[in-house]
């Protein structure tokens, strides 16, 4: 049986330990809506290899302090069954705690190869 998907039933999941400000942390995000035909393009955007992400579909969370990966994910839609192999994922490259975290739901490639605004791509996983 072959399950088909589309981007509201998953999440794309970053994770990591962040240095910046809470709105330098932000300001990777921030779309310009301006008329300009040279509009700023995100950090997010660039990082996607998009021109602009919708809104609707992201989440992002800058902690004051480090803290467990599972209790990061209790402010994330992400599926409960998916919990404990994200958990995996994050011992597997190192990442015991963290202190930012940000999520997307449309269609996109992420590269697991680049750092997004300081964070790791964690994987695709299924929205709650």
């Amino acid at each position: 049986m072959q399950i088909n998907m589309d981007y509201t039933d998953k999440i794309f999941l970053w994770l990591g330990k962040t240095s910046k400000t809470e709105q330098e942390f932000n300001e990777y995000f921030k779309l310009d809506y301006s008329e300009n035909e040279n509009k700023k393009i995100c950090g997010f955007c660039q990082d996607i290899e998009k021109r602009w992400y919708d809104e609707d579909f992201i989440g992002y969370i800058k902690f004051q302090n480090s803290v467990e990966i599972l209790e990061i994910l209790k402010e994330v839609p992400i599926n409960k069954t998916e919990k404990e192999s994200v958990v995996e994922k994050c011992k597997e490259i190192g990442l015991n705690n963290a202190n930012a975290v940000y999520w997307y739901s449309d269609e996109i490639t992420p590269n697991p190869n680049i750092s997004y605004n300081g964070l790791k791509y964690i994987g695709e996983y299924l929205a709650e």
